[in-house]
């Protein structure tokens, strides 16, 4: 009767840390809209909706804090988006799930023009976006937090 007891309650500990462990690796989506704040100052620079179609996750300009009179235009990209206003546009793509953060995607720096590989973590209980964009190695890269707007 000692051994059994002991074992039920083995299994039950057991069965309680696999599904502690497998809540605390439940990764929050990134779904939603953020917003982008300048990495110096910290100033609000646009919000941007990041939406899941077919298993990937993209990110779209939907307000950018500058001036109705003078909107912000991607003058320093190329091809199609050259000169193409931000409000719109597609600056993440191809972003895919992967264990417990979102990895293979493609972002566009629109300041420079230049699109990034990158690495997306979401943290604070779905609170914060980490960008880690990269052009050859995720080490060297550089890492832009995001803020879910409420």
């Amino acid at each position: 009767p000692m051994r059994i007891r002991r074992s039920i309650c083995t299994l039950l500990l057991s069965w309680a840390i696999a599904a502690t462990s497998a809540a605390a690796t439940e990764v929050d989506s990134p779904v939603g809209v953020w917003r982008v704040l300048d990495q110096d100052d910290h100033t609000p620079l646009a919000l941007v909706q990041v939406y899941e179609r077919d298993a990937e996750y993209l990110g779209r300009v939907v307000k950018t804090f500058a001036s109705e009179a003078a909107p912000l235009r991607c003058g320093a990209c190329r091809g199609a988006l050259h000169d193409q206003p931000l409000l719109g546009m597609l600056i993440l793509h191809s972003l895919r799930r992967s264990g417990d953060h979102f990895a293979d995607g493609e972002l566009l720096d629109p300041e420079t023009g230049h699109t990034y590989h990158c690495v997306v973590h979401v943290r604070d209980h779905g609170q914060t976006l980490y960008l880690r964009g990269y052009v050859a190695t995720v080490w060297l890269g550089a890492t832009q937090i995001w803020v879910r707007e409420e």
